[in-house]
């Protein structure tokens, strides 16, 4: 009862972290209160607050991607993290919530979990250094589950069903200039020029 209204107090910035925030397909099957913290921090989002969300980055993590995308969330705003096990929410930097509840019907609703709620801002800053430490060195836009090893295919060589070509370029080109740099005038070879990505 006291999390809506953290959220919707948000002015300037709102970081959120969590093991997920698992919206069901069916409608019916979220909670009312459940979909109204979803809805708020997607407003948040919509009104130019600067929203984060880090989520865990275990498993298979499309479908909870595709329903929070399905549901209106810009997804810019959302990172996936390996073992990340907190559960926090951090207003403008004078307010953070600290606790067990994750973000499903229910873990928000009908779990016996705890949150506390800090109005201290030495509190809050030390946790917004560690999400923002998070945001920018551990957290990423893309599911470690989807990572792929590219395949070098030959020159004129078909891509393998499911795969398609795009220049080595367009994949490595920045390790390859820092490749380069590190290499100073040790000569590297020639990039292939197409590499199919699997």
């Amino acid at each position: 009862d006291n999390v809506l209204p953290l959220i919707t107090s948000a002015k300037r910035t709102l970081y959120f972290q969590n093991q997920y925030i698992k919206i069901s397909d069916d409608e019916t099957k979220n909670p009312p209160k459940f979909a109204a913290l979803v809805d708020a921090l997607r407003e948040k989002i919509d009104g130019g607050v600067d929203v984060r969300i880090i989520l865990r980055d275990i498993g298979d993590t499309r479908p909870m991607l595709e329903a929070l995308k399905t549901n209106g969330f810009d997804m810019s705003h959302v990172r996936l993290q390996k073992s990340c096990h907190n559960k926090g929410i951090i207003v403008d930097g004078e307010v953070v919530l600290l606790g067990s509840h994750n973000w499903s019907g229910d873990g928000t609703v009908y779990n016996r979990d705890a949150s506390l709620i800090f109005h201290n801002r030495d509190v809050a800053q030390y946790f917004q250094t560690i999400f923002l430490y998070d945001w920018d060195n551990l957290a990423r836009q893309k599911a470690s589950a989807e990572s792929a090893m590219p395949r070098l295919a030959l020159s004129g060589e078909e891509p393998p069903e499911g795969s398609f070509r795009i220049p080595w370029e367009s994949y490595f080109g920045e390790y390859q200039a820092d490749l380069q740099n590190a290499l100073g005038s040790i000569d590297v070879p020639t990039a292939p020029r197409r590499v199919t990505v699997l």
